[in-house]
């Protein structure tokens, strides 16, 4: 299918039927949502069921893939009916563990929403590698890609790369969400409904049953909060740089941002690091302020960043 909107793959999404079994005695209807403090539940003892790769749900081809989409050369196929399903088959868990009935078709749709968006926040972090490789001094991504990336998943490595855009994805998803309520009005208030729904796919993107290249996202979560923390106030980057010396005792933001600071050496200087390890990742061959502008690509999406690489075309499954 040629390319489209994302609010068009999201309407196909929330429109998708529902394929699961009801198997609860009652049925969780709005009305019940108007008594409870949805912000309090704990969210984090349920099995849920995430035991496939987020980039089956949607895959990120990059420019060097065989499969083109003009103009910018790189898109994102997104799997509706996966979506659906594993948004809808986790909501189940989560409504049916707190004793509260099988969610109704307005939670469904709510909730299909918001995990349609942290997987397309995962893939969109796959089109900011490709796009911080062009910022480089030299563009080393196509060798990257082979060399470190693919060479991963084929042998089914933990993957720096998934673990760290599971990790973005769950710290940035709820900045998708602030129409939430317009969208689908529901008795909650919305930074409520928000709150929640960012904890429980927290849970389920953080779950013990995760394919292995995408277990290790739980522990690049801080370091995403920390660059969020600069977001309206670039000044507080020189925060960080203080905090991460403090913690190096090195002229780098390593301290802070060790996930993406493995990434930046690693698309560099080709060169695989073991971040399964809790060691200090290795000195990049270039200066602080490269690091800085790699940062930066990841933490905003300013006028230049679109015009020397445009977003990804988006299309789904057929």
């Amino acid at each position: 299918m040629s390319g489209m909107t994302w609010q068009e793959v999201l309407k196909k999404v929330l429109s998708h039927k529902v394929s699961l079994e009801q198997t609860a005695a009652k049925i969780l209807q709005i009305e019940d949502l108007r008594s409870m403090d949805i912000r309090t539940l704990d969210f984090s003892q349920f099995n849920y069921d995430f035991s496939v790769a987020t980039d089956v749900l949607a895959n990120y081809y990059p420019v060097t893939s065989e499969i083109r989409a003009p103009p910018s050369g790189s898109k994102i196929l997104y799997d509706v009916e996966k979506i659906a399903l594993y948004a809808d088959k986790n909501l189940y868990n989560v409504c049916e563990g707190l004793g509260l009935g099988a969610p109704c078709e307005e939670l469904i749709k709510a909730f299909r929403y918001a995990f349609s968006h942290a997987i397309r926040r995962h893939a969109i972090f796959h089109y900011l590698v490709e796009r911080a490789c062009r910022l480089m001094v030299e563009n080393r991504y196509e060798e990257y890609r082979v060399k470190i990336y693919e060479r991963r998943r084929e042998m089914g490595h933990p993957n720096l790369e998934e673990a760290l855009a599971d990790a973005y994805s769950i710290v940035y998803v709820d900045l998708d969400l602030k129409n939430l309520q317009n969208f689908l009005p529901l008795p909650l208030k919305n930074n409520d409904l928000i709150i929640a729904f960012r904890k429980i796919i927290r849970a389920i993107f953080t779950a013990n049953n995760r394919p292995m290249e995408y277990s290790h996202a739980k522990r690049f979560i801080t370091e995403f909060e920390s660059l969020r923390e600069t977001e309206n106030n670039p000044e507080e980057i020189k925060k960080l740089i203080a905090y991460s010396i403090s913690l190096r005792g090195g002229r780098a933001l390593d301290g802070v941002f060790k996930g993406l600071s493995w990434l930046f050496h690693e698309i560099t200087a080709v060169e695989p690091v073991n971040f399964i390890e809790k060691t200090l990742p290795p000195k990049s061959p270039y200066p602080i302020k490269d690091f800085l502008v790699f940062l930066e690509n990841f933490r905003s999406d300013d006028a230049l960043f679109l015009t020397i690489f445009p977003p990804p075309t988006e299309e789904i499954k057929v």
